[in-house]
């Protein structure tokens, strides 16, 4: 009987196994491919939230806060601009600071580098550049100067044994916004008179911070005068080019305010040549004691103690808007109609006449016509060219470089903006320094004295600049946290 042939068990199972191997490997291998998939796909969620989130607190954290929220509890390194813009936070309120509960902050130790002192107000052009993006037309410029008094401290002596010399004034240089009304100081020091140097190296750090400044303003004493000769500024050339772009001029004005105070002064103390004529305060005092008694006497606000004020009062700008006024020349021409007398009237009705409209245009807030602008501004620079001070002498007053140096930039100021900024309307009430004034007025209110001390100026120094800062940080918030936009502060 034949044997029946045995199979190789060992063999088909082992085949088995390695099948089953196999297709237990590629299992495991779909199971961790699927696995990293979805890893893959969870993190570039998180990835996508966290541009979404850096985004989104892009415009309300600064750069070191993005960088701590993304650490793993790392040591925060703050700079000037961190420490700046929590004071700024605690400046708006408690309200606005419970917001940013949970967000890394600086603490009150690290707050301190926002401090004032003399010299340039860094961590204000920081705060500056921070905002530099929230609008371009808000970063052309105005740059302006003045000098205020405060009152001297007593100091101790110093290791030496000398006294160190008291603080007489503080000069201020403020910038502002030529389009958007916008105003902030960035620098301060004592007994220091601005020179070429330091305006220039102003001008550099301005533009450093994404600003461009267009136009220089300050009155015309002694020192500016100094200044200007140093520019080698002049009413044939009233600019002179910008530190760090050749392509780029500055433009220099005189303040229209004071320049409006020296007129009145001269003009009731000596008068002014109007052609062959002396005209002076005699035809205002004339006109003065015909229209108190007319029917019309409640139109013409000026008093006969205004002319005869004397002292600083004298020249404030208020008695300057107050006398060389269309108020006047309407008096004075009433007058003439009645056939009453008045000596020269009609010259000076023309001259304050002409004033009234010069000013009129350098404190416009609105646009004005360019046919307008050319003939004041001829007709009064061909009157500052005439020999006007009573006298055989035939020198200049100051004011009347200031008012040429003036003139002669508006003119050429409005084509070059147009030019290189297409901007065809200029707000001229920004050419002045009447914010500077009201900083002043501010710096000055709730002093013991007429004037502060350097503390309390550099104190309320401090106070000011974040409270102005506060609103460009405000408007860098959703609509929603505030409750609204916040409205820039009036200049």
């Amino acid at each position: 009987m034949n044997a029946i042939p045995t199979l190789n068990l060992d063999g088909i199972v082992n085949a088995k196994d390695q099948e089953n191997v196999h297709v237990l490997e590629k299992l495991q291998m779909k199971l961790e491919i699927d696995e990293l998939q979805g890893e893959n796909k969870r993190l570039s969620q998180e990835v996508q939230q966290l541009r979404i989130m850096t985004k989104t607190f892009d415009k309300m954290l600064t750069t070191s806060q993005l960088k701590q929220l993304s650490s793993d509890g790392d040591r925060a390194c703050w700079n000037t601009e961190d420490s700046a813009y929590a004071a700024c936070l605690h400046t708006v309120g408690l309200r606005t600071l419970q917001l940013y509960k949970g967000f890394p902050l600086p603490d009150e130790h690290n707050s301190q580098t926002a401090q004032t002192t003399a010299g340039t107000l860094d961590f204000v052009l920081n705060l500056l550049s921070y905002s530099v993006g929230l609008d371009d037309e808000a970063t052309i410029c105005v740059l302006s100067f003045d000098k205020m008094r405060v009152d001297s401290e007593h100091k101790p002596k110093s290791r030496k044994g000398t006294v160190p010399a008291p603080e007489n004034y503080v000069q201020v240089a403020m910038v502002q916004g030529l389009k958007q009304p916008w105003k902030q100081p960035i620098y301060f020091d004592y007994n220091t008179s601005m020179t070429a140097e330091i305006l220039n190296e102003l001008i550099r750090k301005i533009y450093t911070a994404g600003y461009t400044v267009v136009a220089v303003v300050c009155d015309v004493g002694p020192t500016n005068y100094k200044l200007w000769s140093a520019l080698r500024i002049s009413p044939e050339k009233s600019w002179f080019p910008h530190p760090v772009d050749a392509d780029l001029n500055v433009f220099v004005f005189a303040d229209v305010p004071h320049l409006l105070s020296d007129l009145r002064f001269h003009f009731l103390n000596c008068g002014f040549m109007w052609g062959e004529k002396l005209i002076g305060a005699r035809a205002i005092k004339e006109t003065l004691k015909h229209f108190s008694q007319s029917d019309h006497s409640s139109i013409w606000k000026l008093r006969r103690e205004d002319l005869t004020i004397g002292g600083p009062e004298r020249r404030k700008v208020e008695l300057a808007k107050k006398l060389l006024c269309h108020t006047t020349v309407f008096a004075i021409k009433r007058c003439l109609c009645l056939k009453l007398h008045v000596s020269n009237g009609a010259e000076t009705a023309e001259f304050v006449e002409m004033v009234y409209s010069w000013f009129q245009l350098f404190n416009s807030k609105v646009s004005t016509s360019t046919c307008v602008l050319c003939s004041v501004l001829q007709q009064m620079s061909a009157w500052m060219t005439t020999r006007i001070k009573p006298g055989p002498k035939a020198e200049r007053w100051p004011f009347q470089e200031g008012i040429l140096i003036s003139n002669s930039s508006l003119d050429v100021f409005r084509v070059y903006l147009a030019e290189k900024y297409d901007m065809e309307d200029v707000v001229t009430s920004r050419l002045s320094q009447d914010h500077l004034e009201d900083f002043f007025c501010a710096m000055r209110a709730g002093s013991i004295g007429d004037h502060p001390t350097p503390k309390e100026f550099e104190s309320r120094l401090r106070k000011y600049i974040l409270d102005n800062t506060s609103v460009r940080i405000l408007r860098t918030l959703p609509t929603g946290i505030t409750g609204g936009t916040c409205t820039p502060p009036n200049s």
